[in-house]
């Protein structure tokens, strides 16, 4: 007889993260109750227990096993895997400033992580990705899992570290560990997120910022990513395969617009494309001449091009929908 899904010995890294916060919940919602966290410090379950405050599961927090510790450390992670049968990995620093220093600690976390898991016989490991590995490509094309990266030159530091960090658990996939890939596009949540896309545009509508009318990118709630990871984790035909996960594509414009609507402001104006297009000029010129600014021309890329994705796979994978942001972004504002 098989045992329940939900009695798996479960790890997650990265859970004092938006996405991490958001699976928590979704798991303990699920009956999972054999949940070790691991976070690099105790601050930062501050975070976590504020997410899980909002979704009325604070009574369960008792319930997990916290542990602070370095993700880096092989022989820690080896010890805290040990009899794991379910692994979701969403540790990374998903700032979008951190140049050479992100790209070097998002694969060394990366590699630690997976070797770890390999050696110990994980039995299931969920990566959390990002699109932003995958090749972009102009309307009318879409970007989906075969949009295959043909070279790093020109991208974010940002994305050259998860291309790094997705590589090693391929690798460790080649050597016989159980993984999924998922590749998010801009996630959406709730929360106190000093990086996290909603917070962020919440704050600025809230303020007047003008948006921009120009590119077009594509959008997930993290309660769907969450609930899409859980899902994939017992779909044994997923192992070895990467999922787009993206909802709607809208432009930055279109977004603002329907958080105005939401929390009942004034849309905001918006910035002419001529503008940012020459900001993104002086950019590549200063970057060409080796002067790097915290700001980098691919962020500007994001807001100038129209960028598709197609997150359908999962859906014939399995028994998935996403949540139309229309219906997602109110619960995702206030808090």
């Amino acid at each position: 007889m098989t045992a329940e899904p939900t009695s798996r010995k479960t790890v997650v890294t990265g859970a004092t993260g938006m996405i991490g916060s958001h699976l928590i919940c979704r798991l303990l919602d699920l009956g999972y109750r054999d949940i070790t966290v691991l976070a690099r410090s105790q601050s930062s379950l501050a975070k976590l227990a504020s997410t899980m405050l909002h979704f009325g599961k604070s009574d369960l927090y008792p319930s997990l096993k916290c542990r602070v510790m370095p993700l880096m450390s092989l022989d820690n992670l080896k010890e805290a895997f040990k009899g794991c049968d379910l692994l979701f990995n969403c540790a990374a620093d998903i700032s979008f400033v951190g140049g050479q220093t992100q790209i070097t600690a998002n694969r060394d976390i990366a590699y630690a992580v997976a070797q770890a898991a390999l050696e110990s016989g994980v039995g299931m490991t969920v990566h959390v990705s990002s699109i932003s590995t995958l090749q972009g490509k102009e309307a009318p094309d879409t970007i989906d899992e075969s949009s295959v990266m043909e070279s790093l030159a020109g991208r974010s530091s940002y994305s050259v570290s998860k291309f790094w960090a997705e590589s090693e658990f391929w690798r460790a996939h080649e050597a016989g560990l159980p993984v999924v890939i998922v590749n998010p596009s801009v996630v959406l949540g709730g929360g106190r997120w000093n990086s996290g896309a909603m917070p962020s545009y919440e704050r600025a509508v809230r303020r007047g910022v003008p948006s921009v009318a120009g590119g077009t990118t594509g959008y997930v709630s993290a309660e769907d990513v969450a609930r899409a990871m859980e899902t994939l984790s017992r779909t044994p035909s997923a192992v070895g395969e990467r999922f787009v996960l993206s909802a709607e594509n809208m432009s930055l414009d279109e977004m603002w617009a329907m958080i105005a609507d939401t929390i009942g402001v004034k849309r905001p104006g918006r910035v002419p494309v001529a503008v940012v297009s020459a900001l993104h000029s002086v950019l590549r010129f200063t970057e060409k001449i080796g002067i790097r600014m915290k700001l980098q021309s691919p962020h500007l890329e994001a807001l100038l091009h129209r960028h598709l994705y197609d997150g359908s796979k999962i859906t014939r994978y399995c028994r998935f929908d996403y949540t139309p942001l229309q219906e997602a972004i109110p619960t995702m504002t206030g808090w």
